[in-house]
Protein backbone atom coordinates (compact mmCIF):
# COMPACT_ATOMS: atom_id res chain seq x y z
CA UNK A 1 0.00 0.00 0.00
CA UNK A 2 1.08 3.57 -0.42
CA UNK A 3 0.93 6.73 -2.49
CA UNK A 4 2.18 6.34 -6.07
CA UNK A 5 2.37 8.72 -9.00
CA UNK A 6 0.43 7.15 -11.88
CA UNK A 7 -0.82 8.93 -15.00
CA UNK A 8 0.80 12.05 -13.55
CA UNK A 9 -1.42 11.92 -10.44
CA UNK A 10 -0.61 10.82 -6.88
CA UNK A 11 -2.99 7.96 -6.05
CA UNK A 12 -3.36 6.31 -2.64
CA UNK A 13 -3.90 2.55 -2.94
CA UNK A 14 -3.91 -0.71 -1.02
CA UNK A 15 -3.50 -4.22 -2.43
CA UNK A 16 -4.93 -6.83 -0.07
CA UNK A 17 -4.30 -10.51 -0.69
CA UNK A 18 -1.84 -12.47 -2.79
CA UNK A 19 -0.67 -10.67 -5.91
CA UNK A 20 -0.82 -13.89 -7.92
CA UNK A 21 -4.51 -14.41 -7.07
CA UNK A 22 -7.27 -13.08 -9.34
CA UNK A 23 -7.44 -9.34 -8.69
CA UNK A 24 -10.51 -7.13 -8.33
CA UNK A 25 -9.99 -3.41 -8.90
CA UNK A 26 -12.58 -1.62 -6.73
CA UNK A 27 -13.45 1.96 -7.67
CA UNK A 28 -15.41 4.20 -5.33
CA UNK A 29 -18.13 6.72 -6.08
CA UNK A 30 -18.45 10.48 -5.79
CA UNK A 31 -16.52 12.07 -2.94
CA UNK A 32 -15.93 8.80 -1.10
CA UNK A 33 -12.78 7.07 0.09
CA UNK A 34 -11.35 3.57 -0.05
CA UNK A 35 -12.30 3.11 3.62
CA UNK A 36 -15.97 3.42 2.61
CA UNK A 37 -16.10 -0.09 1.15
CA UNK A 38 -18.14 -2.38 3.47
CA UNK A 39 -15.86 -4.64 5.46
CA UNK A 40 -18.16 -7.61 4.90
CA UNK A 41 -17.92 -7.24 1.12
CA UNK A 42 -14.13 -7.04 1.20
CA UNK A 43 -13.92 -10.00 3.57
CA UNK A 44 -16.16 -12.13 1.36
CA UNK A 45 -14.09 -11.38 -1.74
CA UNK A 46 -10.88 -12.24 0.09
CA UNK A 47 -12.39 -15.50 1.41
CA UNK A 48 -13.34 -16.31 -2.18
CA UNK A 49 -9.62 -16.34 -3.08
CA UNK A 50 -9.56 -12.94 -4.75
CA UNK A 51 -7.13 -10.15 -4.07
CA UNK A 52 -8.56 -6.64 -4.00
CA UNK A 53 -7.17 -3.24 -4.92
CA UNK A 54 -8.76 -0.39 -2.97
CA UNK A 55 -7.79 3.13 -3.93
CA UNK A 56 -8.80 6.76 -3.57
CA UNK A 57 -9.83 8.50 -6.77
CA UNK A 58 -8.13 11.78 -7.60
CA UNK A 59 -9.63 14.62 -5.53
CA UNK A 60 -10.68 12.25 -2.74
CA UNK A 61 -9.17 10.54 0.29
CA UNK A 62 -5.38 10.68 0.43
CA UNK A 63 -4.95 10.99 -3.34
CA UNK A 64 -3.93 14.20 -5.04
CA UNK A 65 -6.27 17.17 -4.78
CA UNK A 66 -6.76 19.62 -7.61
CA UNK A 67 -7.09 22.56 -5.24
CA UNK A 68 -5.74 25.07 -7.74
CA UNK A 69 -8.76 24.44 -9.96
CA UNK A 70 -11.97 26.38 -9.55
CA UNK A 71 -15.07 24.55 -8.40
CA UNK A 72 -17.31 24.55 -11.50
CA UNK A 73 -20.90 25.69 -11.54
CA UNK A 74 -23.39 22.82 -11.68
CA UNK A 75 -27.04 23.63 -12.32
CA UNK A 76 -29.67 22.58 -9.78
CA UNK A 77 -31.88 20.40 -11.93
CA UNK A 78 -31.83 16.98 -13.50
CA UNK A 79 -30.86 18.08 -16.99
CA UNK A 80 -27.25 17.94 -18.17
CA UNK A 81 -25.74 21.38 -18.60
CA UNK A 82 -24.95 21.98 -22.29
CA UNK A 83 -21.32 22.81 -21.46
CA UNK A 84 -19.47 21.84 -18.30
CA UNK A 85 -16.21 23.46 -17.31
CA UNK A 86 -14.40 20.43 -15.90
CA UNK A 87 -10.69 20.22 -15.19
CA UNK A 88 -10.74 16.47 -15.85
CA UNK A 89 -13.24 13.82 -16.93
CA UNK A 90 -14.14 10.27 -16.01
CA UNK A 91 -11.95 9.20 -18.92
CA UNK A 92 -8.96 10.74 -17.12
CA UNK A 93 -9.98 8.93 -13.95
CA UNK A 94 -10.24 5.65 -15.85
CA UNK A 95 -6.73 6.26 -17.16
CA UNK A 96 -5.60 6.71 -13.53
CA UNK A 97 -7.01 3.28 -12.73
CA UNK A 98 -5.31 1.54 -15.64
CA UNK A 99 -2.03 3.29 -14.82
CA UNK A 100 -2.33 1.97 -11.27
CA UNK A 101 -2.65 -1.56 -12.67
CA UNK A 102 0.49 -0.86 -14.73
CA UNK A 103 2.30 0.34 -11.62
CA UNK A 104 1.35 -2.86 -9.78
CA UNK A 105 2.32 -4.96 -12.83
CA UNK A 106 -1.18 -6.45 -13.08
CA UNK A 107 -2.09 -7.27 -16.67
CA UNK A 108 -5.77 -8.07 -16.10
CA UNK A 109 -8.28 -7.56 -13.32
CA UNK A 110 -11.95 -7.90 -12.58
CA UNK A 111 -13.31 -4.34 -12.58
CA UNK A 112 -15.89 -3.37 -9.94
CA UNK A 113 -17.24 0.09 -9.24
CA UNK A 114 -20.17 1.76 -7.54
CA UNK A 115 -21.99 4.92 -8.65
CA UNK A 116 -19.35 7.21 -10.23
CA UNK A 117 -16.96 4.28 -9.82
CA UNK A 118 -19.33 2.19 -11.93
CA UNK A 119 -19.13 4.80 -14.67
CA UNK A 120 -15.34 4.74 -14.51
CA UNK A 121 -15.39 0.94 -14.58
CA UNK A 122 -17.58 0.96 -17.69
CA UNK A 123 -15.04 3.18 -19.44
CA UNK A 124 -12.18 0.86 -18.44
CA UNK A 125 -14.03 -2.18 -19.80
CA UNK A 126 -14.84 -0.42 -23.08
CA UNK A 127 -11.58 1.42 -23.78
CA UNK A 128 -9.11 -1.03 -22.23
CA UNK A 129 -10.67 -4.42 -22.99
CA UNK A 130 -7.38 -6.27 -22.67
CA UNK A 131 -7.18 -5.25 -18.99
CA UNK A 132 -10.66 -6.36 -18.00
CA UNK A 133 -11.64 -9.93 -17.06
CA UNK A 134 -15.15 -8.96 -16.05
CA UNK A 135 -17.20 -5.89 -15.14
CA UNK A 136 -19.47 -5.30 -12.16
CA UNK A 137 -21.23 -1.93 -12.36
CA UNK A 138 -23.25 -1.02 -9.26
CA UNK A 139 -25.86 1.76 -8.96
CA UNK A 140 -24.59 3.49 -12.10
CA UNK A 141 -25.93 4.65 -15.47
CA UNK A 142 -25.11 4.82 -19.17
CA UNK A 143 -24.92 8.61 -19.00
CA UNK A 144 -27.29 9.18 -21.87
CA UNK A 145 -30.03 11.05 -20.01
CA UNK A 146 -27.96 12.86 -17.41
CA UNK A 147 -26.12 10.93 -14.74
CA UNK A 148 -28.20 11.87 -11.73
CA UNK A 149 -31.73 12.29 -10.41
CA UNK A 150 -34.33 14.74 -11.58
CA UNK A 151 -35.57 14.95 -7.96
CA UNK A 152 -34.51 18.48 -7.05
CA UNK A 153 -34.51 17.76 -3.30
CA UNK A 154 -32.02 14.93 -3.77
CA UNK A 155 -29.97 16.95 -6.28
CA UNK A 156 -29.76 19.96 -3.95
CA UNK A 157 -28.56 17.73 -1.13
CA UNK A 158 -25.89 16.33 -3.44
CA UNK A 159 -24.44 19.72 -4.38
CA UNK A 160 -25.04 21.57 -1.11
CA UNK A 161 -21.71 23.08 0.02
CA UNK A 162 -20.21 21.12 2.86
CA UNK A 163 -19.88 22.73 6.31
CA UNK A 164 -16.48 24.11 7.35
CA UNK A 165 -13.83 21.49 8.01
CA UNK A 166 -13.50 22.54 11.65
CA UNK A 167 -17.20 21.95 12.39
CA UNK A 168 -17.33 18.18 12.72
CA UNK A 169 -20.78 18.22 14.30
CA UNK A 170 -22.27 20.15 11.38
CA UNK A 171 -20.66 17.78 8.90
CA UNK A 172 -22.08 14.76 10.73
CA UNK A 173 -25.50 16.45 10.86
CA UNK A 174 -25.42 16.84 7.07
CA UNK A 175 -24.47 13.17 6.66
CA UNK A 176 -27.43 12.18 8.82
CA UNK A 177 -29.80 14.37 6.78
CA UNK A 178 -28.43 13.03 3.51
CA UNK A 179 -28.83 9.43 4.66
CA UNK A 180 -32.60 9.93 4.73
CA UNK A 181 -32.50 10.78 1.02
CA UNK A 182 -29.78 8.50 -0.32
CA UNK A 183 -29.82 5.37 1.82
CA UNK A 184 -32.17 2.42 2.15
CA UNK A 185 -35.58 2.88 3.72
CA UNK A 186 -35.97 -0.86 4.20
CA UNK A 187 -32.63 -1.06 6.02
CA UNK A 188 -32.18 2.45 7.44
CA UNK A 189 -28.73 3.23 8.83
CA UNK A 190 -28.22 3.84 12.53
CA UNK A 191 -27.61 7.52 13.28
CA UNK A 192 -24.84 6.76 15.77
CA UNK A 193 -23.08 4.61 13.18
CA UNK A 194 -23.27 7.47 10.67
CA UNK A 195 -21.76 9.90 13.14
CA UNK A 196 -18.98 7.49 14.11
CA UNK A 197 -18.11 6.88 10.47
CA UNK A 198 -18.25 10.60 9.72
CA UNK A 199 -15.67 11.20 12.45
CA UNK A 200 -13.32 8.58 10.99
CA UNK A 201 -13.75 9.89 7.46
CA UNK A 202 -13.21 13.52 8.42
CA UNK A 203 -10.04 12.61 10.31
CA UNK A 204 -8.66 10.90 7.18
CA UNK A 205 -9.83 13.45 4.61
CA UNK A 206 -12.53 16.08 4.21
CA UNK A 207 -12.55 17.74 0.78
CA UNK A 208 -16.01 18.91 -0.37
CA UNK A 209 -14.50 21.04 -3.15
CA UNK A 210 -12.89 17.90 -4.54
CA UNK A 211 -16.31 16.26 -4.57
CA UNK A 212 -17.69 19.13 -6.64
CA UNK A 213 -14.81 18.80 -9.11
CA UNK A 214 -15.57 15.08 -9.40
CA UNK A 215 -19.24 15.90 -9.97
CA UNK A 216 -18.25 18.22 -12.79
CA UNK A 217 -16.25 15.35 -14.29
CA UNK A 218 -19.38 13.18 -14.16
CA UNK A 219 -21.50 15.88 -15.76
CA UNK A 220 -18.89 16.37 -18.50
CA UNK A 221 -18.69 12.65 -19.29
CA UNK A 222 -22.19 11.81 -20.47
CA UNK A 223 -22.81 9.86 -23.65
CA UNK A 224 -21.26 6.58 -22.60
CA UNK A 225 -24.07 4.76 -24.41
CA UNK A 226 -21.82 4.73 -27.48
CA UNK A 227 -19.08 2.96 -25.50
CA UNK A 228 -21.10 0.32 -23.68
CA UNK A 229 -21.81 -1.84 -26.76
CA UNK A 230 -18.03 -2.17 -27.16
CA UNK A 231 -17.69 -4.07 -23.88
CA UNK A 232 -16.88 -7.72 -24.59
CA UNK A 233 -16.14 -9.14 -21.14
CA UNK A 234 -18.78 -10.76 -18.91
CA UNK A 235 -20.75 -7.98 -17.20
CA UNK A 236 -23.09 -7.74 -14.22
CA UNK A 237 -25.10 -4.58 -13.60
CA UNK A 238 -26.53 -4.23 -10.08
CA UNK A 239 -29.05 -1.64 -8.94
CA UNK A 240 -31.30 -1.04 -5.97
CA UNK A 241 -35.03 -0.63 -6.32
CA UNK A 242 -35.00 2.23 -3.76
CA UNK A 243 -32.30 4.32 -5.45
CA UNK A 244 -33.46 7.96 -5.68
CA UNK A 245 -30.18 9.42 -6.92
CA UNK A 246 -29.67 7.24 -10.00
CA UNK A 247 -32.99 5.52 -10.76
CA UNK A 248 -33.11 1.76 -11.42
CA UNK A 249 -34.14 2.43 -15.01
CA UNK A 250 -30.69 3.95 -15.60
CA UNK A 251 -28.99 0.76 -14.46
CA UNK A 252 -31.34 -1.34 -16.53
CA UNK A 253 -30.57 0.77 -19.58
CA UNK A 254 -26.83 0.31 -19.05
CA UNK A 255 -27.35 -3.45 -18.93
CA UNK A 256 -29.34 -3.32 -22.17
CA UNK A 257 -26.47 -1.57 -23.94
CA UNK A 258 -23.73 -3.93 -22.74
CA UNK A 259 -23.77 -7.12 -24.85
CA UNK A 260 -25.03 -10.14 -22.88
CA UNK A 261 -24.91 -8.27 -19.57
CA UNK A 262 -26.90 -9.56 -16.60
CA UNK A 263 -29.08 -7.10 -14.70
CA UNK A 264 -29.79 -7.67 -11.00
CA UNK A 265 -32.33 -5.51 -9.15
CA UNK A 266 -31.82 -5.70 -5.37
CA UNK A 267 -34.91 -5.16 -3.22
CA UNK A 268 -34.40 -2.73 -0.37
CA UNK A 269 -31.17 -1.31 -1.75
CA UNK A 270 -30.88 2.43 -2.36
CA UNK A 271 -27.84 4.49 -3.33
CA UNK A 272 -25.75 2.79 -0.70
CA UNK A 273 -24.02 -0.47 0.10
CA UNK A 274 -25.86 -1.40 3.26
CA UNK A 275 -24.41 -4.30 5.26
CA UNK A 276 -27.62 -6.42 5.37
CA UNK A 277 -27.52 -6.70 1.55
CA UNK A 278 -23.84 -7.46 1.06
CA UNK A 279 -24.43 -11.22 0.73
CA UNK A 280 -26.62 -10.53 -2.31
CA UNK A 281 -24.06 -8.14 -3.80
CA UNK A 282 -21.13 -10.51 -3.39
Amino acid sequence: MGLSNVNGVDIEWSLIGAKDAPVILMTRGLGTQLIDWPLSLCAHLLRSSFSIILYDNRDAGLSQKFGDCDVPYVRVNGNPAPEIEADYTLFDMAADSVALLDHLEIKQAHILGNSMGGMISQIIAAKYPERCKSLISIMSSAGEDGPVTEDETVWKALIEPGPPADDEEAIADKWVRDAVLFESRTYPPDEEDIRDFAARSIERCYCPRGTMRQLAAVRASTGRQELLPLIKCPALVIHGDEDRLIPPSSGERAAELIPDATFALIEGMAHDLTEPLMKQIS
